[in-house]
């Protein structure tokens, strides 16, 4: 399990990393190349369009994983629980990249001075969410109903602690 921790650690380092990476590009762009400015209205609908993308995106993805997460508990197999949690741990990244993104990119088209909060508030969810062996077990249910894990011997030896 350690393993797998470890895997997610990087992807979560990786994207963390590469959303900085952009994040800086895009102050540097703001700051030393002049870019075309949009019209005010549409910088206020990119505005709406980022409040909308944070308030629904953030919660919205916490209550899918919640969900899929409880469906994990009731798989039987190791095997199962794992993928199945791999696919959460995924999704749940990918749309917090992708709403970094959004933010980056409304924040360089429209200028906005309060853009960066929004893209502190996803660097925000990305500690909330980082990968540790505690989660792990916690969200697979590991500790309190544990899987049978598949092997050649036909043995159950369940995770270690």
């Amino acid at each position: 399990m350690e393993t797998l921790t470890n895997k997610f650690k990087q992807v979560y380092l990786i994207s963390l990393v590469v959303l900085l990476l952009l994040d800086m590009l895009s102050f540097w762009l703001r700051m030393n190349v002049t870019l075309p400015s949009v019209s005010k209205a549409l910088a206020i609908t990119l505005q709406q369009l980022m409040v909308i993308v944070v308030i629904v995106g953030i919660p919205g993805v916490l209550f899918w994983s919640s969900k899929k997460i409880k469906i994990l508990k009731t798989l039987v197999t190791m095997k199962e629980r794992l993928a199945q949690y791999r696919k959460v741990v995924m999704a749940r990244l990918a749309v917090y990249f992708i709403i970094g993104c959004v933010a980056i990119v409304i924040q360089l088209l429209a200028n906005l001075k309060g853009g960066d909060m929004f893209f502190i508030v996803v660097l925000v969810m990305f500690v909330f969410i980082w990968p540790t062996n505690n989660r792990l077990k916690t969200e697979t249910d590991f500790g309190k109903n544990p899987p049978v894990p598949e092997n050649e011997e036909g043995e159950i030896s369940y995770p270690e602690d």
